[in-house]
């Protein structure tokens, strides 16, 4: 966990004020341990998301038997439901909501198998690429 000094916060809430009172319509700041992105309806992309694939990648159809498996948060946020170690899932189902901001996004499942670890709880702040969980591939 990370924790933040009061001048620290008080930075954030500046640059947060600036962006308010200009026609900015994004800002995306980034220090050696700080990562900051916002923007309005329209702005661009945000840089701490993956970027999607080319099209001209071609993915494997599925993963080895065994293999295990991570799913990673896709950007900062807060941990709200959360599926239990030995839950079989399918690629696809949902297995964890993430909230960020005042809405919740659904994370599902990166494989078909079983859930053999869970790294974080309800209520938890995790960072972007953080694991949430690791699906062991059925056989």
């Amino acid at each position: 966990m990370i924790n933040y000094t009061r001048q620290a916060i008080d930075d954030a809430r500046a640059l947060l004020a600036e962006f308010v009172a200009h026609d900015w319509q994004e800002l995306y700041v980034s220090s050696e341990d700080t990562e900051i992105f916002v923007a309005r309806d329209g702005g661009g992309r945000n840089p701490m998301r993956a970027a999607p694939l080319p099209a001209s990648v071609e993915l494997p159809a599925s993963v080895a038997p065994g293999t295990q498996v991570s799913l990673q948060a896709p950007h900062v946020g807060t941990v709200q439901e959360l599926a239990a170690v030995g839950t079989s899932v399918a690629k696809g189902d949902r297995v964890a909501g993430l909230r960020v901001l005042d809405s919740v996004e659904d994370l599902e499942a990166p494989a078909t198998g079983r859930i053999i670890r869970v790294d974080v709880s309800p209520g938890d702040l995790v960072e972007y690429r953080a694991t949430i969980l690791v699906v062991e591939e059925a056989a």
